[in-house]
């Protein structure tokens, strides 16, 4: 077993953050590390990688028999869906990230273009390779076999991603749906829209790993859960490299994503050896002064992130109060077009939560840790967009000021919203069946 768990996905990942780690210039003392990696190498590493992520997801939360069972139901849902295609009217972005793979696959002129589809590269050669297309109608089928396995993946992250927030199989489709029906900006539906960009694929191992990380820090801070969340944070990391070359974006989400679960896990450590005492009057101000008044801790002199200048052009989406701290306008360009009603779901219904009368939040504390780790998939744009410290970093790490707005795509609110509907479900069932019983009796 040890065997296979090395060739199968330990091995494979290393291959893939040395790769990645030299197309970023981050070995070029050691030398070029490319030319003892081939494309084919690179591909059945990234298959490997894939499938394994998907094997340590499995092996602690599903059974095999459910895990068919998902994946079937999704593939074929999938099918019905993926129909439609990718969005093709123009002036459309799917259009330029077609170009890239296209010219990349006839012409091989943007083979090593930066930062634009390096892994789907590969997959759309390799599907070229097996097809042979000659005529036009058959390339244009390498374009749509191209979108059915990014669709695939994406609606499958979504699934499983739910299944990991503790939603069953049947709130679980639901939430894919919602994903499909409602992920998207203004009218562009983000699965039709971006499957043949490089950021589809970032984003699905994003949603993994932030459902995986997520679910296993509810639980009390034991050995083997301290283990078994360094793996997958290790695993994850070495990531990394190729999905920066592949898109930069997903890596500034994972960031956020690990800060936010180191928080919670080394405040749950604290709790777990009793230091109330230093998580009182240290802990907590210190973690609160870093977020929120950044500028004031004297880390600006050693780190350069906290310095507070920012290019003129990003004034236009992020305002200062009184020179105290940073926050995020919610109505810079596209952001409320990305969240929508259903994206400020989840910071409703968690506002709320905290104003309610004692007796009317969960009396369980497994019940109300769990309601709040199925919210978080939703509350991760605004963990970025009103924490001061996050808005700083996004707005330094950005390319242009029209891509601020993209911190948006960090969220989930399918998982929560669909999370509250299973939580009302039985509720309202209960009201429902009673209502009937008393027109019955009239």
């Amino acid at each position: 077993m040890i065997i296979l768990e090395l060739f199968w996905g330990w091995i494979p990942i290393i291959i893939l953050f040395i790769y990645g780690l030299e197309k970023n210039n981050f070995l070029i003392e050691w030398g070029s590390s490319s030319k003892y990696f081939s494309y084919t190498t690179i591909l059945i590493s990234f298959i490997l990688s894939i499938t394994y992520l998907y094997k340590l997801i499995f092996s602690f939360k599903f059974s095999k028999k459910e895990g068919l069972y998902s994946f079937f139901l999704v593939i074929s849902f999938v099918f019905l869906i993926g129909l439609l295609g990718p969005f093709f009217i123009p002036p459309a972005d799917t259009i330029y990230h077609l170009n890239v793979l296209w010219d990349f696959l006839f012409f091989k002129t943007t083979k090593d273009y930066p930062n634009r589809e390096f892994i789907g590269k590969i997959i759309f050669e390799s599907i070229s390779f097996f097809a042979q297309p000659v005529k036009w109608n058959e390339r244009l089928n390498i374009v749509y076999a191209f979108h059915l396995i990014v669709f695939s993946n994406l609606v499958l992250s979504a699934y499983i991603s739910s299944r990991l927030c503790f939603l069953n199989v049947k709130w679980s489709v639901v939430s894919a749906v919602l994903m499909i029906l409602f992920f998207g900006t203004s009218q562009f539906s983000y699965i039709s829209y971006y499957t043949l960009a490089p950021t589809s694929i970032n984003i699905s191992i994003y949603w993994l790993l932030c459902s995986m990380l997520i679910s296993l820090i509810i639980n009390k801070c034991e050995k083997d859960q301290i283990i078994q969340i360094g793996m997958y944070t290790l695993y994850g990391l070495l990531f990394t490299p190729i999905l920066y070359f592949h898109h930069k974006q997903e890596i500034g989400f994972l960031f956020y994503l690990y800060l936010l679960v180191s928080i919670i896990l080394s405040f749950k450590l604290i709790t777990h050896f009793e230091w109330f005492f230093f998580r009182k009057y240290i802990y907590l101000p210190l973690i609160f002064v870093i977020l929120f008044f950044p500028h004031l801790t004297p880390l600006k002199k050693i780190f350069s992130i906290f310095d507070l200048s920012l290019k003129e052009e990003l004034f236009n989406h992020v305002m200062i109060i009184k020179n105290l701290f940073i926050i995020g306008k919610l109505n810079g360009p596209r952001i409320y077009d990305t969240l929508s009603f259903y994206g400020f779901i989840p910071l409703i219904v968690v506002s709320i939560y905290f104003l309610l009368p004692k007796q009317y939040k969960f009396n369980n504390k497994k019940k109300e840790e769990t309601f709040f780790i199925a919210m978080l998939p939703g509350l991760m744009p605004f963990w970025i967009l009103l924490v001061p410290f996050n808005v700083l970093i996004w707005a330094k790490s950005i390319t242009a000021a029209e891509v601020f707005w993209r911190a948006t795509y960090t969220t989930q609110f399918w998982i929560s919203i669909a999370y509250l509907l299973q939580i009302l479900e039985p509720k309202v069932t209960l009201f429902i069946q009673r209502r009937c019983k008393q027109l019955l009796i009239r």
